[in-house]
């Protein structure tokens, strides 16, 4: 029997291996139809505590005070703090992971040996102390301290003082950072 149609060899063949790849194609589509990856990263740090999660980032409100009383005295209001370590772990024998003393280092932008501050007034700054009466020095590490097992809590005093520049009354902000040194 004699075929009708006129068709050349060579697009019969062509067709075939067209058919052939788009049937491949969709096999392997189908196989990564519904697949996927998950990629992560992450860190294990040595220390021999954590900070309490609430004490990470702190937010203290100053309160308003009259800049009279920042001319007499030097000095305005004072706002306590706290910095918890939590799950501390003092190990018994002398291997390099086993803490027993801390210190504590306070940074950020600096006015003389105080915490300098920014807003529209002029002439203040910031200092804090420890609870034993030690000044923090922007960048200096405060006096080592023992470390507890369990938890410790860090307590401190931030105020207000007068700066270099003449006084002037606005509102100021200041960012300041904290690390612990562990040794």
């Amino acid at each position: 029997m004699r075929s009708t149609h006129n068709v050349s060899p060579c697009l019969v063949q062509m067709l075939l291996a067209l058919g052939v790849l788009v049937a491949s194609s969709s096999a392997q589509s189908s196989e990564i139809i519904g697949r996927g990856a998950v990629s992560m990263a992450g860190s294990i740090l040595e220390s021999p505590c954590d900070i309490e999660v609430g004490d990470r980032d702190q937010a203290l409100v100053m309160d308003i005070f009259p800049i009279s009383q920042l001319a007499a005295s030097g000095r305005g209001p004072e706002r306590d703090f706290s910095i918890r370590l939590v799950g501390c772990y003092v190990g018994l024998d002398s291997s390099s992971s086993a803490w027993r003393r801390f210190a504590v280092t306070f940074d950020g932008q600096r006015e003389r040996n105080y915490f300098g501050v920014s807003g529209s007034s002029r002439g203040v700054a910031l200092v804090i102390r420890d609870a034993h009466g030690a000044v923090a020095m922007p960048g200096l590490p405060l006096p080592g301290q023992d470390l507890a097992s369990g938890k410790n809590q860090l307590d401190y005093t931030v105020a207000v003082v007068a700066g270099e520049q003449p006084l002037r009354a606005g509102d100021y902000r200041s960012a300041i950072r904290f690390k612990l040194d562990y040794y």
